[in-house]
């Protein structure tokens, strides 16, 4: 996966673009928000800053919006990837509804998600509720369809390329479900995010 440089050009750039991001968010209602493409902060300083230093900036820019700590993030595990990409996962809660059960969780070791972010999985209840009442949720982000050889070049068969490395992963991504529900204690998982694949897709087949 590429470290080139993503995003915003200039602060000027970087205002613009969180201040619609901060828009969009507040307007969704949601109490759980499953992040794509949040900057990995420690990956673009080479190691420098705090993994979650761009994730609390939006953290902080939601809560001065609502005039209130509405908002809180979900901690990075202990355990992250060793060659990340620039680009990661995240989750985002609402604090008076939400609250976090354990730790977050990144699937690590995993040959299936060399060319894309591992998912991320963090257990989550309704604020004051029992831990046997959690639910687990798993932000994901397989690859992209705009490259791949072999194997993964484009089949013409309407999926695009890199078909079979989304196959993989989705494989890749039952198997740390089924861990995860296990460890959590709960058969109510969500898979979220950018599957980058439609419902009738191969790789959604393996996940239904």
């Amino acid at each position: 996966v590429s470290n080139g440089p993503r995003g915003a050009w200039d602060q000027a750039n970087l205002t613009r673009q969180q201040d619609k991001i901060v828009a969009a968010i507040t307007a969704l209602g949601a109490d759980v928000v499953a992040l794509e493409e949040i900057e990995a902060s420690t990956a673009v300083s080479g190691g420098g800053t705090d993994r979650d230093a761009a994730l609390n900036s939006l953290v902080a820019a939601l809560n001065a919006e609502a005039g209130s700590a509405v908002w809180s993030a979900v901690p990075s595990p202990a355990a992250v990837p060793t060659d990340e990409d620039v680009i990661r996962t995240a989750f985002i809660y609402k604090n008076a509804t939400t609250e976090t059960v354990g730790n977050s969780t990144i699937l690590l070791g995993s040959a299936a998600f060399d060319n894309a972010r591992e998912p991320l999985a963090q257990a989550f209840k309704a604020t004051g509720a029992p831990d046997a009442n959690q639910f687990l949720a798993i932000v994901n982000h397989f690859k992209s369809k705009g490259s791949g050889t072999g194997a993964d070049a484009d089949m013409n068969d309407g999926q695009g390329a890199s078909n079979a490395s989304r196959v993989a992963q989705a494989t890749a991504l039952v198997d740390f479900a089924n861990a995860m529900s296990a460890t959590a204690g709960t058969d109510k998982v969500f898979l979220m995010g950018d599957f980058n694949a439609y419902t009738m897709e191969d790789p959604m087949n393996v996940l239904f």
